[in-house]
């Protein structure tokens, strides 16, 4: 009854705002399922043709007044920071009054996508076939880092190195393959052609999308393996909002950061996040000098300025990140002294960017986006008296820098209209990347790459959606001379990137996908020109080497059905086929000086199975997963090919159990990895054995304080490594035995998130 009430007075409010303001017609916005009025939404009048557009957002109270006359179409969209869908409606004309009830989009079932699309959309109507992780997941999961959040994904395997850092294969794909970006800007600073996820935090991120596959059509070179895009938190309502985050651990991490939010005009929101993580290191063998896990200090900063025009929005983002890693030698003893070797490798990236989204009308948009990222390595080698405590440089040839740069310009129109038969986007994609550091010549000239691209979707009828895409690419260092009597050797076209999407919609909760996607991978300045020489490596770059080219086939099946009561269920099942020519890979050339160099192997192929079911109520989840992957080699050796293969599988298994009334959750994570086969660059074969991984964690949620707690068991079984029965101990980074490092051990940890607004 107050509400039936409240709802008549605020109608009755509206009609002498529209009266007072003279309005002969209006519009109210509000949401479904409170009734409230819904402040900004975007509301478009097209009398057109021969009339009209009207453009404009609902005032505080949900009214939007206007005094054309004439038959219309309607559109409205909630605010950008709203989980509602929006609204598309015709009228005749005779309609004064016109009351629209926005509906909630279940983000659990249906998520909004923004990789790979023509702008945002529900992850049902997505043509390409993405893996979401909420922030909900990545709070419950207590994750500090990137591969934190990845540990718990089926078909993800990561690898450790106590010097390189984390790193992720997909669909049996990794290193330079796999593109990782943050908010589409393209992460750079790969060692040893992979990103360490470690470096990459996730306090401040929203959501994680992941797209497996070539994404080369969309995203150019180092995307053949597949994407993942971060999403880093939007701005809320809130004119003032702190969050302070603190984690600490039985492993003696102790991290801390804080967000703030604030405004400075009403439209110019400004996000700040500060934080410093600590890790003193993991020793499983004390009476060395050696750490197993390398302690850590890390830095970062990042700052988000928004400015919200009528038409358009437009993000400055500017973020700085510094890592030591301490790496600290076994103790040499003589007939004198003592001494070990510290060894300091000191990380910093800078990343700026500018992101502008103009709204052209209802149905089309410009995106563009600039940025600059900055990478740079250094390794710094010292000896230590451990009697005395002196230090010295030691060995000049052992201290090394490396410094990378990239320019990224990228520009998209789209035009989208559910309604209509096609839809398209075409964009350009501009990267100029740059080397220099002792380990590269002084010469090194960088490396262009301009790209063209386009994408058409094809709507038939409702159910059925195609999606063509192409692309055409310059490479400054890849790819074949045209127009020579102009051009000379300047130009030089890669080959023609397409791809094909199909989606067809068997019903209301089933949908059909598959795909075609060509790949293309130029090699990086590293793998062209990298000479790295000392007493433990050898590795020389190769710049003969050719560009790989891939192609994918995936079919796949997805199931979501929100049911009643607040409960739901999806199903997924999913086959995927890839073929790489020219792989690129590290090789053992000459065993007796331990030279290794990168190679085109000659053919890979990967090809396996996905399957996910997941079924969630207000009081319980669960959620399993499971992939086999199935990997074979043509390896050239002289003038034949031998064919090498490898088997894989993962099972995960999630449940969670909560008690809304007491704001309690308790969750369990847990996946297993099944022993792999496999073989190194010189042909040897290897075997790693299979390990499980296990998490408990236990958050509460306060009403009256703005308090979350998040504490538990990671890594319950105590897995620190696996044996491995590989012969061949040279390797070009490291001088491991035979185990393999997957955790620091079993943690005890306490997480706990304060708000004040």
């Amino acid at each position: 009854m107050k509400r039936r009430l409240s709802v008549t007075l605020l109608f009755f409010c509206l009609l002498l705002q529209a009266a007072g303001q003279s309005y002969t017609r209006f519009i109210q916005v509000s949401s479904q399922s409170t009734g409230l009025p819904i402040a900004n939404a975007e509301v478009n009048v097209d009398f057109r043709p021969g009339g009209p557009l009207l453009l404009g957002k609902t005032d505080s109270t949900g009214f939007y007044g206007f005094n054309q006359s004439g038959a219309f179409k309607l559109y409205v969209n909630p605010p950008a920071d709203s989980a509602l869908s929006g609204f598309h409606g015709v009228f005749s004309g005779v309609e004064n009054e016109i009351r629209v009830a926005l509906v909630a989009n279940d983000l659990t079932i249906n998520p909004v996508t923004v990789v790979g699309t023509i702008g945002p959309r529900a992850l049902s109507q997505n043509p390409y076939n993405v893996r979401v992780i909420s922030r909900e997941k990545i709070n419950l999961m207590a994750a500090q880092n990137l591969g934190d959040v990845l540990q718990n994904e089926v078909n993800v395997q990561l690898g450790q190195d106590q010097v390189m850092g984390t790193s992720a294969i997909m669909q049996g794909i990794g290193g330079q393959d796999i593109k990782i970006l943050i908010n589409g800007i393209p992460v750079i600073g790969r060692l040893n052609g992979n990103v360490d996820l470690g470096q990459i935090m996730v306090n401040n991120v929203e959501r994680i999308e992941i797209i497996e596959g070539p994404m080369s059509v969309v995203y150019g070179t180092d995307a053949l393996g597949g994407v993942i895009n971060i999403i880093t938190r939007n701005v809320g309502k809130q004119r003032f909002h702190t969050r302070l985050n603190s984690y600490t651990d039985n492993l003696q991490n102790y991290n801390f950061d804080i967000n703030t939010t604030t405004r400075l005009g009403k439209n110019t929101p400004l996000s700040v996040n500060i934080g410093r993580y600590f890790y003193t290191g993991t020793d499983f063998d004390p009476s060395t000098r050696t750490l197993d896990w390398k302690p850590k200090t890390r830095y970062f900063a990042d700052a988000f300025l928004f400015w919200n025009a009528k038409n358009s929005t437009h993000r400055f983002t500017s973020s700085v990140f510094t890592e030591k890693l301490t790496d600290r030698s076994d103790a040499e003893y003589n007939l004198t002294t003592i001494t070990g070797f510290n060894s300091f490798y000191n990380t910093t990236r800078l990343d700026h960017s500018m992101h502008s989204v103009f709204k052209l009308n209802n149905h089309s948009r410009f995106e563009i986006q600039n940025a600059f990222n900055y990478y740079a390595r250094t390794k710094n080698t010292i000896k230590r008296n451990l009697v005395t405590g002196a230090e010295a440089t030691y060995r000049p040839e052992d201290q090394d820098t490396s410094k990378f740069s990239l320019f990224n310009s990228r520009g998209i129109y789209s035009a989208y209209n559910p309604d209509a038969v096609f839809n398209w986007s075409v964009g350009y994609d501009g990267n100029i990347e740059h080397g220099s550091g002792k380990r590269m010549p002084d010469y090194l000239p960088g490396i262009t790459d301009i790209a063209a691209f386009g994408a058409m979707e094809y709507s038939p009828v409702q159910a059925w959606q195609f999606r063509p895409g192409v692309r055409f690419i310059y490479n400054s260092r890849f790819g074949t001379t045209y127009m020579k009597s102009l051009f000379g050797n300047n130009l030089r076209l890669a080959p023609i990137i397409p791809s094909l999407q199909v989606k067809y919609q068997l019903s209301e909760h089933l949908a059909f996908r598959a795909s075609y996607s060509r790949g293309f991978r130029a090699p990086s300045i590293k793998e062209l020109n990298f000479l790295f020489v000392d007493v433990n490596h050898n590795v020389h770059g190769n710049d003969s080497l050719k560009a790989e080219t891939s192609d994918n086939f995936i079919l796949s099946f997805d199931y979501r059905h929100k049911l009643p009561a607040g409960m739901g269920t999806m199903f997924g099942f999913s086959l995927f086929n890839n073929l790489i020519k020219n792989k690129i890979s590290l090789a053992l050339m000459d065993a007796r000086s331990n030279l290794y160099t990168y190679i085109n192997i000659g053919r890979y192929r990967s090809q396996g199975l996905n399957m996910n079911f997941e079924f969630f109520s207000p009081k319980f989840g669960f959620k399993f997963s499971s992939s086999l992957l199935t990997v074979y080699d043509l390896l050239k050796q002289a003038d034949t090919f031998n064919q090498k293969y490898y088997l894989n599988g993962q099972v995960g298994m999630n449940f969670s159990y909560r008690i809304p009334s007491k704001r309690l959750s308790f969750n369990l994570f847990s996946r297993y990895t099944s022993p792999t086969r496999g073989y190194t660059e010189n042909y040897l074969r290897y075997r790693i054995g299979g390990f499980y991984l296990a998490d408990i964690t236990i958050q509460k949620t306060f009403q009256r304080i703005p308090l979350d707690i998040n504490l538990g068991v990671k890594n319950l079984l105590g897995v620190t490594n696996v044996g491995s029965t590989r012969r061949d101990a040279a390797n070009p980074h490291s001088q491991e035995g035979f185990n393999l490092n997957i955790t620091p051990g079993r943690t005890l940890f306490v997480k706990l998130a304060y708000s004040i607004f």
